[in-house]
């Protein structure tokens, strides 16, 4: 949700998952595509753990990663984005399996229908959605621990300038 195009499309194309150019293009286009829900009219509640590591790992070369610091840092101003970099000081933690979105869904006054939560990862072939109550819960209980132990705002947001000015 927070990768620029350029960042998105280094990313994309290190995969060896993605053979062609035409595919790392699509890819890229849909991530930038979901990237317009966190500014629509009613825009999506978003919160965010990021490991430190993505601060400091270089994507793309310098000019890159100043334009990626500086659209993290402006996402994570948005009144609907909370974002907090778990430190390298939090030692071991769970999840260092890889990233996941865990997504929650208000009931709709609309209709009849009720949405559980939906964990969301990608993988090198693919995406996978768990919709299992029980495994979308472990996967809450590990996302509040990884909260639990991450900067809080204004540290996080402290720590994302002072990574930007490395670039600067």
């Amino acid at each position: 949700m927070f990768q620029t195009e350029k960042y998105a499309f280094t990313l994309l194309s290190a995969d060896p998952a993605w053979p062609s150019e035409r595919e790392v293009a699509e890819g890229v286009a849909l991530r930038m595509r979901r990237q317009q829900r966190l500014a629509d009219t009613v825009p999506i509640h978003l919160e965010l753990v990021m490991h430190e590591s993505a601060l400091h790992q270089v994507v793309g070369g310098a000019a890159v990663m100043k334009e990626q610091l500086r659209v993290l840092r402006e996402r994570c101003d948005l009144p609907n984005v909370i974002c907090r970099i778990l430190p390298f000081a939090a030692g071991a933690y769970p999840a260092r399996y890889g990233s996941f979105a865990h997504l929650t869904f208000e009931n709709s006054l609309a209709g009849p229908f009720s949405y559980g939560d939906v964990v969301y990862f990608e993988h090198g072939i693919g995406a996978q959605y768990i919709e299992d109550e029980t495994d979308t819960s472990r996967y809450r209980s590990v996302f509040e621990d990884l909260r639990s132990r991450s900067l809080n705002e204004d540290e996080s947001r402290a720590l994302i300038e002072n990574a930007l000015t490395q670039y600067e």
